[in-house]
């Protein structure tokens, strides 16, 4: 019989019967730190290092009895769940609920001895059960795999039906406490199949997550081999939106191309909504390290604005980048300069000397110190000197630092700052001399008389501060802001390609971003250590 690889996308769990479920047990948070290279390494080859136990099948597909599997090949089966859950930073205790294990045996049954997949069984299939049928309407479904390697498979998520990676945001579900698991190995008679049943405690309370911002993401922070570095990639978080939402990628600086296949918008279900996209290009098996920087924009949770910044490394042979740790000083030193303001003490040299020399990306160290609260300081300063001509008060920096750090873009700070009263006093006090300040100040140009006349309208209907908002996030003045930060960072003004990117990115993104890749580029590394 041929082998195909057949997966069908996790149904709705809605109108479902009742099923008597035991008491749930806590998971317990016991995470693979993906920052710890090694920890990796030793979880990743203890988990595929081994050979599969045997499956102990011991029913029978032309008597239509689905038997029962063995402990240790059900065990298997956990312990790659709770593998890769403990990589994604959810949840990692996930046990058996027997009772739902021997009605998805009888489901796994049903579609290997029918040799095909749905959540919702007739009659017309061989060895139907309603039990079956239950829990076909409760799992994930695969035909062609069985045992640990169908988890995998799961996660992957491969076919053109399968872009929502609805499999692997169920097994990544983290309110989930228990599922049950039925496989039919195959032989000359039948496919290979299993029924993972994974509606659990769907709507339950959120649990922690390794990740403070809630997001779930697939390959995760941090560091992760190749063979599990999926062409999907994907994001979720409880109560998020993404219809509005882009993904950037880049390594070294350099843009990685790649295609969003599905967003979900605000759903308010289970599992939770979702990005996936599928990079081109990637080199899933390096010599060193090498790092993708990913950049989620325009995401909404509980309807507020929410943006994803985070690096994925993927592990090489050999550590490190390929350089010496000593040709990172020079980059450490200028990085600093560049970010915090002042050069670097000696033992902050070594930090990021070692963790540069052993798997970190530049990007980690950049994001690392565009997120210190001595750079978002910086920027508040620079706002209030650049704008009111005087230094910071305590209370407005520290006002202003949590609105950064809370996931305020730089642009909705500016713009506060631009339309604020005291902006309006200082530059005159009428409506006409303030957007003719903004016309200088931000788009680096003098006004014309009909966009000041429409600009004067719109600012009597909206308010200073709506109006400040669109003249810093037009693409005037986003263009001189791309243009500031290449001449500030990499010396030169950007090509006309970076230019329209950049600018296109800063409609959705942020201008840290922007400066964090930079910075990272190796254009900037051999600057900085020219």
């Amino acid at each position: 019989m041929r082998r195909l690889f057949l997966l069908i996308m996790t149904a709705a769990m809605f109108g479902l019967s009742p099923v008597a479920l035991s008491k749930p047990v806590t998971a317990a948070s016991n995470w693979v730190n993906t920052q710890d290279r090694q920890a990796v390494i030793d979880a990743y080859n203890a988990e595929f290092g081994g050979t599969d136990p045997n499956p102990g099948w011991t029913g029978n597909r032309s008597s239509c009895n689905p038997g029962t599997t063995s402990q240790s090949y059900r065990n298997a089966i956990f312990s790659r769940v709770n593998f890769f859950r403990s990589m994604a930073g959810v949840p990692a205790g996930i046990t058996e609920n027997a009772s739902w294990s021997a009605m998805a045996q009888e489901s796994a049954l049903m579609m290997s001895a029918s040799a095909r997949l749905s959540h919702y069984p007739d009659a017309s299939f061989s060895c139907f059960t309603a039990d079956g049928a239950t829990a076909s309407a409760s799992s994930d479904l695969y035909l062609g795999r069985t045992g640990p390697h169908a988890i995998t498979g799961y996660m992957e998520d491969p076919g053109n039906g399968n872009t929502r990676v609805g499999h692997r945001n169920w097994i990544l579900h983290p309110t989930t406490n228990q599922m049950g698991t039925g496989d039919i190995p195959a032989d000359g008679n039948g496919w290979a199949s299993n029924t993972l049943w994974v509606f659990d405690n769907v709507f339950g309370a959120q649990p922690a997550l390794r990740e403070s911002s809630g997001m779930v993401a697939w390959p995760p922070r941090g560091f992760v081999p190749g063979e599990i570095v999926f062409p999907r990639w994907s994001l979720s978080i409880r109560d998020g939106d993404f219809s509005g939402a882009s993904v950037t990628m880049s390594t070294g600086g350099q843009t990685v191309s790649q295609t969003v296949v599905h967003r979900d918008g605000a759903t308010g279900g289970a599992p939770f909504p979702i990005i996936v996209w599928e990079p081109q290009g990637l080199d899933l098996t390096p010599t060193f390290d090498i790092t993708y920087d990913v950049t989620v924009t325009g995401a909404r949770v509980n309807g507020n604005p929410r943006n994803f910044s985070y690096s994925v490394t993927i592990i090489g042979s050999q550590a490190g980048e390929g350089y010496e740790p000593d040709a990172y000083n020079d980059f450490i030193t200028q990085a600093y300069e560049d970010f915090i303001g002042r050069a670097p003490s000696a033992s902050e040299v070594d930090y990021w000397a070692a963790r540069l020399g052993s798997g970190s990306s530049r990007f980690d160290m950049v994001e690392d110190l565009s997120n210190s609260d001595a750079w978002t300081a910086n920027v508040v300063n620079e706002l209030y000197v650049n704008t009111l001509g005087r230094p910071a008060d305590q209370a407005g920096r520290d006002y202003w630092t949590a609105r950064l750090q809370s996931g305020a873009s730089v642009a909705e700070v500016a713009a506060s700052f631009y339309g604020s009263p005291e902006y309006v006093a200082n530059k005159g006090g009428t409506y006409d001399l303030w957007l003719a300040d903004l016309y200088q100040v931000l788009l680096k140009r003098g006004a014309d008389k009909s966009g000041q006349a429409y600009w004067r309208e719109q600012t009597i209907a909206n308010g200073t501060g709506t109006v400040a908002f669109r003249f810093y996030q037009s693409q005037e003045s986003r263009e001189a802001r791309v243009i500031e930060l290449y001449q500030q960072f990499l010396g030169r003004n950007p090509d006309a390609a970076g230019l329209a990117y950049w600018s296109r990115i800063l409609e959705s993104g942020d201008d840290l971003a922007l400066a964090a890749n930079l910075a990272s580029s190796d254009e900037y590394f051999s600057r900085a250590s020219g």
